[in-house]
């Protein structure tokens, strides 16, 4: 069985699936990315249940482990410098190797009892699903606003068991980290499809390098001729960069602190770590939906004024079940803010693609490090019913910076039928 990931020849070798069949081409890359996303969607969805699992195991307020939400940023800006030697033998190699340091991180996280070996293996966690983030866009490059919403619809419906497994976890005695273990063989599983599958040169030559892409973005845009690469222009990027910026940093207010939310309108740990599933349904059903409300309505405007809708719910209300459904349309309007704006990053015109996922990477850890964080010192000085007001003025930001969106091409993914 050929396992080199680096060089593969120049006609793809299908990936063996269970049941017999066996997926090609973008079906393959889809189900690799798909795979990596449900441990980077797991992962990000348990944050909150951990945070209240931790503060409650080693009798410490919950506002000092905002550092678990921040690790997972903080891996992003360190694959965001790192990108382009990261994914320089080609994204299937950087998507093995954070396999394997995500294991290893969630190992550390689940089973230490010193806060210091969990702090190091939270650090290995946020560090492999950074990479696993960076090179998703990079693998989804064709059609990547609907592909980036399929797969991380994907990742926000294994989210959902997070919440819930770790709350009964801990409802029996034992640490609900242990929830976390059931991650370990889903990146055994991706291991073995990356193993067992090699992609077509020409998806190898285009995601390692963009010269492909931007070839046939120059061709769109010039009727045929791919001489010469469209001129980058940089208010654009960075426009689009900061609208990131703004939908990761409402996004992971409501992940880090929604478990947190909800203790303080009144429910103990376990039952609050349970009903964190309510964020993570929310985002869920929009990101199932988004494929189809992408191509229909302004699907930015549309969620920024459900989220604000979620949030006064979740900030201005008392009681649990308020709290609980404000989380729930928040999740609604958040879902699908992140995957479009990444998308039009990538497509920027003159912009690589390995630059642009690196830039996206860029922008979700600077918001990943200061949202959390920010929103905790905030909740520190007043309360945290009220910090939790902080989204609005991100998500009107978010709508102001948002261009007009850039239509990209058609392309079969793992979910459609095959031509």
């Amino acid at each position: 069985m050929h396992t080199d990931l680096s060089h593969p020849p120049a006609t793809p070798d299908p990936a063996p699936v269970p049941g017999g069949g066996r997926l090609t081409g973008e079906r393959a890359v889809d189900l690799q990315v798909a795979m990596a996303m449900i441990a980077v969607g797991f992962f990000v969805a348990s944050m909150g249940a951990v945070v209240a699992i931790l503060a409650a195991e080693f009798a410490v307020a919950p506002e000092s482990l905002s550092w678990v939400g921040s690790t997972f940023g903080l891996g992003l800006l360190v694959v965001a410098v790192t990108g382009r030697w990261l994914l320089g033998r080609g994204p299937r190699v950087a998507l093995a190797g954070s396999a394997v340091t995500f294991t290893v991180g969630t190992l550390l996280v689940a089973l230490s009892a010193d806060l210091g070996l969990v702090f190091a293996g939270a650090i290995l966690e946020g560090v492999g699903a950074a990479v696993m983030v960076l090179v998703a866009p990079v693998m989804l490059i064709a059609n990547a606003d609907v592909r980036l919403t399929r797969v991380n619809a994907i990742a926000s419906l294994i989210g959902i068991a997070a919440s819930p497994l770790i709350g009964a976890i801990a409802g029996t005695g034992v640490s609900g980290r242990l929830g976390l273990l059931v991650l370990v063989p889903v990146q055994a599983a991706l291991l073995w499809l990356l193993a067992s599958s090699r992609p077509p040169r020409r998806d190898q030559a285009r995601d390692a390098s963009g010269t492909a892409a931007t070839a046939s973005a120059g061709a769109a845009a010039t009727g045929g001729a791919t001489e010469e690469r469209p001129r980058l222009r940089p208010a654009t990027a960075a426009r689009r960069w900061l609208a990131i910026v703004m939908a990761v940093s409402v996004e992971f207010c409501y992940v880090v602190w929604g478990v947190s939310r909800l203790l303080a309108a009144g429910l103990d740990t376990t039952v609050a770590a349970m009903l964190g599933i309510a964020f993570p349904i929310g985002m869920t059903l929009g990101r199932f939906a988004g494929p189809w409300l992408i191509r229909r309505v302004p699907a930015v405007p549309f969620g920024a004024a459900l989220a604000i809708i979620g949030t006064l719910l979740v900030a201005l209300t008392e009681s649990w079940p308020s709290v609980a459904a404000g989380l729930v349309i928040a999740g609604l309007g958040v879902a699908t803010l992140y995957p479009v704006t990444l998308a039009e990053l990538m497509a920027v015109p003159g912009l690589r693609p390995s630059h642009a996922a690196s830039l996206g990477a860029l922008a979700s850890g600077t918001a990943i490090v200061l949202a959390p964080v920010g929103l905790a010192a905030l909740a520190g000085v007043i309360d945290l019913r009220l910090a939790f007001l902080i989204p609005i003025p991100l998500l009107v930001a978010l709508v102001m910076l948002h261009g007009r969106p850039v239509r990209t091409r058609r392309e079969p993914t793992f979910f459609e039928a095959e031509a």
